[in-house]
């Protein structure tokens, strides 16, 4: 069965004057209000400005940029990449530089300057290089030019120094300590008895700086503890060896300060001179290393700070004495070019009262008897002094000899302590021999020596025969 759908369509016409309702059509010019669902306009622009959708002013017109920023989804911050892309960018630190909240997400980004991000110069130019100022006068950030920092010797330093005008250079000598006590933060004067050293270090005394040449200048570093072995052949030409005298010096390892060790002396009271040897020449008033120093720096480049001599069994000894029968004997196996203190040694022997009839010899003939040394540079003068009790036998005329010997046990070198028996009757006297000398260059041994000159000589009648040695070391 068909079916027929039928439309009927109402035309309602206003009377003329008369405002349509909603849907009529308007027979007159006017066009359909917007309150009556029109556009009060014409024309497709008369509409979009009626409606308050002008292009340009109201609403903006379509465009690729607009569509690529629409397709950003990454937080950060806008950037406008090319004609028709954009990008989301991140505020990132580098070398120099920290950055907080960087993609601004969280709040403002803040930039600040990191330090410790930065590559250290050890040797900076204080003629080309700068650094970062803030003139308070101008209210910005500047650059200054290093030698025109104050006290760089440019603008804002002294006019003159002490009559002298221009660019004065002034050099602060090594402010460290050689010492054998290197635990935890070390100690750099030494008051009681290190033996048998195997590790020696360079530590703050008057201060932390060191200047070390650059083949032009001397350039002040910082340290703090620098430590080495004495079986370290990788800042030395080879490990200590027995009886052997070194110097020890600080030069640059990897920009940073390190202490080197020059080859053994050729002798214990020489350095020798040329290739592989322990030769030393002066740079503006510092020693360094005449030589290249193998497994080390090269020639200049090493500042001598001390001079350390090792025993026997290859170790460093820094041993102030002691009491015992037959001495204990002192060694100051450790000599500072800076800063030095005064350091005593008292090697005492304490043993029984012994009778000698003989030629000059050491007391007791013990090795004990005595104080050695080392010196690096002959600066200062030692003092020694030999306390003992001497008793002579009951025979007129008869007498005996004490003094002290340096380098020497069959020399007297001080004055000579005489005990004489006057008309056969028993004589006890306690001699005191002091001797202030300038030691040689190198390794030194000062020994107690007694002479049995005639038969019956006593020597060490208090059991306390004591040799005294002061040194700056």
């Amino acid at each position: 069965m068909r079916s027929h759908l039928k439309c009927c369509c109402l035309l309602i016409i206003a009377a003329s004057g008369a405002t349509p309702a909603f849907g009529q059509y308007s027979s007159g010019a006017s066009p359909l209000s917007i309150a009556r669902g029109g556009t009060n306009a014409t024309t497709a622009p008369g509409a979009r400005t009626s409606l308050g959708l002008a292009i340009g002013s109201d609403v903006q017109s379509w465009g690729a940029l607009l569509d690529a920023i629409k397709g950003v989804s990454n937080n950060g911050m806008l950037a406008r990449t090319g004609a028709s892309s954009a990008a989301a960018r991140t505020i990132t630190g580098n070398g120099g530089a920290a950055v907080a909240n960087g993609d601004g997400v969280s709040g403002n980004p803040t930039v600040s300057v990191d330090i410790n991000g930065l590559t250290n110069d050890p040797t900076p130019d204080g003629a080309a290089d700068y650094v970062m100022t803030y003139d308070a006068s101008a209210t910005a950030n500047k650059k200054v030019l290093l030698n025109n920092l104050p006290g760089g010797g440019g603008g804002g330093g002294v006019s003159s120094l002490n009559g002298l005008t221009g660019a004065v250079t002034l050099y602060s000598p090594p402010q460290g300590r050689v010492s054998l006590a290197c635990s935890g933060v070390g100690i750099a004067v030494m008051t009681s008895s290190v033996t048998a050293a195997t590790t020696y270090c360079y530590l703050p005394s008057s201060g932390n700086i060191v200047p070390i040449y650059d083949g032009s200048k001397l350039v002040p570093f910082t340290f703090s503890l620098l430590t080495q072995t004495t079986t370290d052949t990788t800042r030395a030409p080879a490990a200590v060896t027995t009886n052997s005298n070194y110097d020890i010096c600080v030069g640059l390892s990897g920009g940073v300060p390190a202490l080197f060790r020059s080859p053994a002396w050729s002798s214990n009271t020489s350095r020798g001179t040329g290739s592989n040897t322990a030769e030393q020449t002066i740079i503006n008033g510092f020693r360094v290393n005449a030589q290249n120093i193998t497994n080390g720096p090269v020639a200049q480049r090493c500042t001598y700070v001390a001079t350390i001599h090792s025993n026997a069994s290859s170790t460093i000894d820094f041993q102030i004495g002691g009491s015992g029968s037959g001495g204990v004997a002192g060694s100051m196996g450790v000599w500072n070019m800076y800063n030095r203190s005064l350091a005593v040694m008292n090697a005492v022997d304490t043993g029984a009262q012994y009778s000698y009839f003989g030629a000059l010899r050491q007391a007791r003939a013990s090795s004990g008897n005595q104080n050695s040394l080392v010196i690096g540079v002959i600066e200062d003068a030692v003092d020694a002094t030999y306390v003992t009790r001497v008793d002579t036998p009951a025979t007129a005329t008869a007498f005996c000899i004490v003094g002290i010997g340096v380098n020497s046990t069959s020399t007297i070198t001080s004055q000579r302590g005489f005990s004489q028996t006057v008309a056969a009757n028993v004589s006890i006297q306690t001699p005191s021999l002091p001797l202030s000398f300038y030691p040689t260059l190198g390794f030194t041994t000062i020994a107690a020596l007694e002479w049995g000159v005639s038969s019956g000589c006593a020597f060490n009648g208090d059991s306390a025969n004591t040799l005294i040695t002061k040194v700056w070391n």
